[in-house]
Parts: structure tokens; C-alpha cells; sequence
């Protein structure tokens, strides 16, 4: 097997990335620092060395899970006193696909297939993200024309693909980026505020769970972005 896709099956990282560990010289087998992209390893026989810590392949896996509010989707953070991965099956190769912020609810997905989370979440897959927001004004027909339009932010305009008025209070709004609370900062841009945000669907994998419950994921959800 390729060095670059052992370490994305193992869940290091992404595919493209395993490829920059490969070439700072991070790596090693048998003892020896491996820069060579084109390198194959013995998956039974060779050790495969990451800054000091064997890696090894698992078993891929991948789970929807309806986030509740006050979760954090960090593994490791001493300030958080509650994460996702509180509400899963105990395994240290998950990682969540994305993040949403502490007060965001809704879908997450968590796997340890590198390649996977890459195939959603890289901007140049376009896959679409959509979120039910409750607002503290009523929904004015130049919002929803101002989200779809696109909206100023300091880190560069952003618009949604969709949008449109639930009720007075509440929008549906779709998009395809994945910045730090973008969906929270465009619709301040717009001039009104959150109350609350979840997240509903990526791409054609939708919630259908319990709030707090995962189940894992289809082999036709798998197989959209695998």
C-alpha cells in the first residue's frame, strides 16, 4: 500500500496532507526517515513511525450524530467541559468531520477515514451544508436577497446557494463553505442576530435522529464522498 494512503486509512490526516507529513521528514519505517511519496510499506511486516508515535490502520468508521448545544467538537480541550465525543462509542482514531461551535446543534459527522472528511469538507467539492436559524428580528425579503447576493465578512464575502423564510423568525439557509461560524456572521451582516442554529443536512446525508443520539452511516451515504 502507498505511504501517503496508509496514513489517511490510519486517520492522521487527509490524503494530501499525509503527503506533506511524508515529505517534512516526519516519517519513518523500520527506523529509517522515508521522503519518498512513491514509497509502499508491508502493511503486516513494516512499522510506521510519526513523530514518535506508531501508526497503525483501523477499521474505518462513521457516524452521524445530532449534536446538542454546549458540546464542544474538540478531543482534547481542558476548558471543555463537554465534547462529542462524550456521546460515542469510546475509540481515540475518531475525529469529527468539520466542526460546529459550541452553540450550533445539529448533524456532525465523526470518522477516522481521512480521505472521507477531505472529500467533504475541501472547498472545491462544493458540498452543501444546511442550517435552520432562529432570529431575534423578523426575516425581511432584502436578508434573503443580501444572503444569496453575498455578504461582507472581514475574512472575504460569503453567500448562501439558498435561503428562504421558514416563518417570520426563522430561515433556512444552505451553503458550501465551512469558515469559522460563517452562517452566524452572515446573517449579522444582514443586520439581525441568531437565537439558535442547527444544522440539518451535508449534502444528501440528513438528520434523522434524536437529539444526543449517532447511529453510523449507510453504505450509500459512505459511498458518496469514500
Amino acid at each position: 500500500m502507498r505511504l501517503n494512503r496508509y496514513l489517511a486509512r490510519s486517520g492522521l490526516a487527509s490524503r494530501r496532507k499525509s503527503e506533506e507529513i511524508i515529505l517534512s521528514g516526519r516519517v519513518k519505517i523500520n527506523g529509517k526517515t522515508i521522503k519518498d511519496l512513491s514509497t509502499n510499506i508491508d502493511i503486516k511486516n513494516d512499522s510506521v513511525i510519526v513523530d514518535g508515535k506508531l501508526i497503525k490502520i483501523h477499521d474505518h468508521k462513521y457516524y452521524l450524530l445530532n449534536k446538542p448545544t454546549g458540546y464542544t467538537c474538540t478531543r482534547k480541550d481542558r476548558f471543555a467541559k463537554k465534547t462529542v465525543f462524550d456521546l460515542l462509542p469510546k475509540d481515540d482514531s475518531l475525529f469529527t468531520v468539520g466542526r460546529l461551535d459550541k452553540e450550533t446543534s445539529g448533524l456532525i459527522l465523526i470518522t477516522n477515514d481521512g480521505d472521507f472528511a477531505q472529500n467533504i469538507i475541501h472547498p472545491k467539492f462544493k458540498v452543501p451544508k444546511k442550517y435552520i436559524a432562529e432570529l431575534e428580528n423578523d426575516v425581511k425579503s432584502e436578508d434573503i436577497k443580501h444572503l444569496l447576493t453575498g455578504v461582507k465578512l472581514e475574512d472575504g464575502p460569503a453567500k448562501a446557494i439558498s435561503a428562504k423564510t421558514i416563518n417570520p423568525r426563522e430561515i433556512e439557509v444552505t451553503i458550501e463553505e465551512g469558515r469559522n461560524r460563517i452562517v452566524r456572521r452572515m446573517i449579522r451582516g444582514t443586520g439581525n442576530k441568531v437565537l439558535g442554529l442547527k444544522r440539518i443536512s451535508v449534502g444528501n446525508i440528513k438528520i434523522d435522529i434524536k437529539e444526543g443520539e449517532f447511529r453510523e452511516l449507510t453504505e450509500k451515504e459512505i459511498a458518496q464522498y469514500a
